[in-house]
Order: structure tokens, then C-alpha cells, then sequence
């Protein structure tokens, strides 16, 4: 026995020698030692082996075998030189512990390892809810912010860019995640739908957002200095609005002032005397970009012959060349040369008229033209796409409504008869639709009766087709085509009672459906429609009292 303990001894001996030198021998590396990384980024380890010709390694991410979806995966890794191994972050919370330590483990010694870490930074989530939103002008909603992997949670909020928004775009109000939204007190924001954003204060660029959209159909806006009916209003370049003249039934002053409104800052402000008061004239806006007054009814108890212009740059009104023949409830339309054709009307002794005038703006002077086949007032005018001008309905002199119909040619300076309307009809409205019909609506008849049928008129065939009925007959009421192809009816009377309701017409569907009421009923009022979209009404007459309040309309 003692003769074979040396060589044991021996063998034993080597053996430990052989071990602790392949030991020394394997060495293993792991780059990059420290990196960032975002949520759900990606990064790239490479790994080297030396000292043994086994590349075999063992990855663990926070002492998970090739990680998981809480600290994050290793995917794609390689046995064979180059050795790399993709890390994937969490999609979206933040792995504890943070840095993440990667560990490699040599599978020729276990005992031999190596170590990197990565810190994943946040990736901030910001979400808002709702995300759109139809309120009315008095409700109050609730809107809820989350802000995810931050410390910093901190939001800062907008209305339509305006932080915390102000009076003209509604407001918020609240604290930490939540807050009140109060839109613009008695009219909705504009631009509508409001914009509503929530950003990152530790990163701005995390934000999300929300759509209210205010779907109440009339708000208030500034009112005008002077209480006025029976005016007119007109839309100017710049895109501010002209109010001029007109009456007030309840103290039969008839007036020369007129007003600014500005849409920007929602309100009207004085602009001129008109050098003749007057109501029931026409106001036309001429390729110059000036106002031309022309006719009505004056303070004297007469009609009047004096036209005038109204000059955006210097706020004035001068006196340009005046009427051949004295009228009001009359039309004036311009034509596609720059002139303006005044049409009808009645003059001081109550004589309805079939004269008609051309307007010269390089002149500033009228000139008779060919006169109209059927003396009427109260109708109206259309200029259509052929360039040609239809005159329809309207009252003759015994106070009777009338269908007829006429065109007038500008290359002839001559009336011809067109088809008739189906309902003879006067202070009704016209409106040329997009498709180039014209539609028709309300009105009143011979025995003062308030008229609900509507029709429309085809150019290419000369002829009035029955179109759908209006939710509650009118006459004296508004007219204005939207943006959109629709035609919004506003105001007027029964006769037994003035109006507050209003209507949309859709040419597609050829129906009238209900909207919102104005605040005030009215009947004379004017409306434009402004370069936002919205409908201005202004003025108008509620049976007892000359209103100065105004109103948009919000599509």
C-alpha cells in the first residue's frame, strides 16, 4: 500500500494543477459595463471568451435566466464569435431593481463570471380621457390626466394653446390629474371644437389631447351701441363686419349710425355716420372693397334717392351719385363686371316699381337699364352661376304675393319671364346652394299667413321644384348659406308671434331639421356669415322692443 501512495499522490497532484490552471486561463468580458436604456429600447451586450475553446455562457438579467417581461428579455443571443445577446426593456413599467445587472457565467467554469448593468430611463406615457367631447354652452365636464413611468408627474394644461385658457377660449380649473372645463360665457370658443392638451412638465414633448366640441347652436356676443331693426350687415374684406342704419319700430327713430364688429375681440364699436338715416335700403359689398349704400326709407317719412359709400380704411361714409327714381324694399345685387343692379321696390306714394339701375362703381353714377316685366317689392335677387340675376315673388302694389319669376340678362340689360313658383310668396328668402340651385323659403301670402312650403329653383331648366317644408313657417326671417352646403333659417314671425327657432337646410337630404333657438325671438334681424364659420345675427325687432343684442350661430 505505501508503494502506491506517491503515485496517487502524483496524480492527484497534476490533476489539481491542470484545473487550477484552465481556471486562471478562461477570462470573460462583457460590453458595454454601464448604458442607459429606454422603456421598451433595446440594447445590444457583446461578450468575449478566451482561455478555452468552449464559447458556451450562461445570460442571466437580474438573476432570471435570459430575463422576463418584468426586468426585461434577452433575446437573439449567439454561441459562436462574435457573441452578442439583445436586451429589450420593459414595454412600460420600469424594472425594480433599476439598474438592471446582466451577468454572464462561463459554462466551461462556472465559476468564472462577468457583470454589466443598464439603467432604463422613463419613457413618459401621458393619456387624457375623454378624447372628444360634444358639451352644450353651460355644461361643465370633467377631464382626467395619467402620467406613467416619472417621478415627476407634474402636467401643465391648454385650451386652444392658452395655458389654463382664458375668457375668450373657456377655462380650467382644478388640481393634481383632473379638471374643469367652463367654456366662454354665453358663446363657444373659437376655433370650436376647442383643443384641449395636457403635456409633461418634465418633458414637454409627452402630451395628449382632447376635442370639445360646443354644439349648442346660438351664443351670445358683444351687443351693438344702438339698438337697430330693419338694417343691413355686411362682411368686409379684413373680415370685420359692417352693421349700418336702420329703425327702431318701438320709437320709429330711423337711424344713421353704424357699427364694427370685430370677431377677434367679439364685439362692435362705432363707425360713421351715414350722411342720410335710413332703414329697408341695401347694403353691397363692391370689388373695391368699399360698401354701397343704396335707397330705403328716411327720417322724413319719404323714400330716398341719396346713395352712399362706406370706406373700410377710413371709417366714413361720402355721398356717391343718387337714384334716378326714389325706392326701398328694393334689391341690389352685384354683377359679375363690378356693377350693382338695383331692382324694384316702391318709391315715397307707395307705388310698386318695375324700374331698374345700374351702379358704376368707376362712375359712381346710375344709369337706367331695362325695367322688370311685374312691379314688385319685397323680393328677392340672386345672382347665378350663368351670371345672370332671378328675381322671384314678392307683393305688387295691392299688397297681393306673387310667383312670377324673371332673369335679367347684363350682356342685354333686359328682363325676361322665367318659370313661376309653385307658392306665390314675398318677404321670403333666397339662397343659391352650392350645387347652383337656388332655394326658397317661407315668406308670406296675400291673406298675411306665414308660409312653411320651400321650393328650389334649377337655372338649367328654368322651372321651381316642391322641396321640404320648414319646421315652423316664416316671413322676415334670415337666410344664410354655411360653410358646410347647409342653409341656416333664422328668426322672423308668424305674424301671431316673432321667433326665436331656427333651421338648417341640408341639400343633400332636401329636409329642414330644427337647431338650437336664438336667445332673443326676432323678426328683421341680419345675418353674415364670418370667415370662423360662425353665423353673426344682429339686431332685430322681438314684437315689444328694437333689440341691440348679437348672437353667433356655431355650426
Amino acid at each position: 500500500m505505501r508503494k502506491l501512495a506517491l503515485p496517487c499522490l502524483i496524480v492527484t497532484f497534476f490533476l489539481a494543477l491542470h484545473v487550477a490552471a484552465a481556471s486562471a486561463a478562461i477570462t470573460l468580458t462583457l460590453k458595454p459595463s454601464a448604458a442607459t436604456v429606454p422603456l421598451d429600447g433595446k440594447l445590444t451586450l457583446t461578450a468575449t471568451v478566451t482561455g478555452t475553446t468552449d464559447l458556451g455562457l450562461t445570460w442571466t438579467v437580474n438573476g432570471v435566466a435570459n430575463g422576463s417581461v418584468r426586468e426585461g428579455k434577452l433575446s437573439a443571443c449567439t454561441t459562436v464569435a462574435p457573441l452578442t445577446c439583445t436586451y429589450t426593456a420593459p414595454a412600460i413599467n420600469v424594472p425594480a431593481p433599476n439598474p438592471v445587472r446582466f451577468e454572464i457565467v462561463s459554462k466551461a467554469n462556472s465559476t468564472v463570471s462577468q457583470t454589466a448593468e443598464a439603467t432604463v430611463t422613463d419613457k413618459i406615457v401621458v393619456t387624457l380621457r375623454p378624447t372628444s367631447l360634444a358639451i352644450s354652452l353651460d355644461s361643465v365636464p370633467t377631464l382626467a390626466a395619467t402620467i406613467r413611468n416619472t417621478t415627476n408627474t407634474a402636467l401643465n394644461w391648454y385650451v386652444n394653446g392658452v395655458l389654463n385658457g382664458d375668457k375668450a377660449q373657456g377655462t380650467l380649473t382644478g388640481a393634481g390629474l383632473t379638471r374643469a372645463y367652463k367654456g366662454p360665457a354665453g358663446f363657444a370658443p373659437d376655433p370650436n371644437p376647442a383643443l384641449i392638451e395636457v403635456s409633461s412638465v418634465a418633458d414637454p414633448s409627452k402630451y395628449a389631447k382632447s376635442v370639445l366640441t360646443v354644439t349648442e347652436a346660438f351664443g351670445l356676443t358683444g351687443s351693438m351701441k344702438t339698438a337697430r331693426s330693419q338694417h343691413t350687415a355686411t362682411l368686409l374684406n379684413g373680415g370685420t363686419v359692417l352693421v349700418a342704419a336702420g329703425l327702431q319700430p318701438d320709437t320709429g327713430i330711423v337711424l344713421s349710425s353704424a357699427e364694427l364688429y370685430d370677431p377677434k375681440a367679439r364685439t362692435l364699436k362705432t363707425s360713421g355716420n351715414l350722411n342720410v338715416a335710413r332703414y329697408f335700403h341695401t347694403a353691397t359689398l363692391l370689388n373695391s372693397g368699399m360698401v354701397l349704400i343704396v335707397g330705403g326709407y328716411g327720417s322724413v317719412g319719404g323714400t330716398v334717392a341719396e346713395a352712399e359709400l362706406y370706406d373700410p380704411s377710413t371709417g366714413k361714409f361720402t355721398l356717391t351719385g343718387s337714384l334716378h327714381t326714389s325706392r326701398y324694399f328694393h334689391t341690389a345685387t352685384l354683377l359679375p363686371d363690378g356693377k350693382v343692379l338695383v331692382a324694384g321696390g316702391a318709391n315715397s306714394d307707395g307705388v310698386n316699381l318695375s324700374s331698374a339701375e345700374l351702379y358704376d362703381p368707376a362712375t359712381g353714377k346710375f344709369t337706367t337699364t331695362g325695367g322688370m316685366k311685374t312691379a314688385a317689392l319685397l323680393s328677392t335677387a340672386t345672382l347665378l352661376p350663368n351670371g345672370m340675376v332671378l328675381i322671384a315673388g314678392g307683393a305688387d302694389t295691392n299688397a297681393v304675393s306673387l310667383s312670377n319669376a324673371e332673369l335679367y340678362n347684363p350682356s342685354t340689360g333686359k328682363f325676361a319671364v322665367t318659370g313661376s313658383m309653385n307658392t306665390p310668396r314675398a318677404q321670403h328668402t333666397a339662397t343659391l346652394l352650392n350645387n347652383g340651385l337656388v332655394l326658397l323659403a317661407g315668406g308670406v301670402n296675400s291673406d298675411v299667413q306665414a308660409i312653411g312650403a320651400a321650393e328650389l329653383y334649377d337655372p338649367g331648366t328654368g322651372a321651381f321644384a316642391a322641396t321640404g317644408n320648414l319646421n315652423a313657417a316664416r316671413y322676415n326671417h334670415t337666410a344664410t348659406l354655411l360653410d358646410d352646403g347647409s342653409v341656416l333659417i333664422a328668426g322672423g314671425t308668424n305674424t301671431s308671434n316673432d321667433l326665436a327657432g331656427a333651421e338648417l337646410y341640408s341639400p343633400n337630404s332636401r329636409v329642414f331639421t330644427l337647431t338650437g333657438n336664438m336667445h332673443n325671438a326676432r323678426q328683421w334681424p341680419a345675418t353674415v356669415l364670418l370667415n370662423n364659420k360662425q353665423v353673426l345675427v344682429t339686431g332685430g325687432y322681438d314684437g315689444k322692443f328694437t333689440l341691440a343684442g348679437a348672437e353667433l350661430f356655431q355650426p
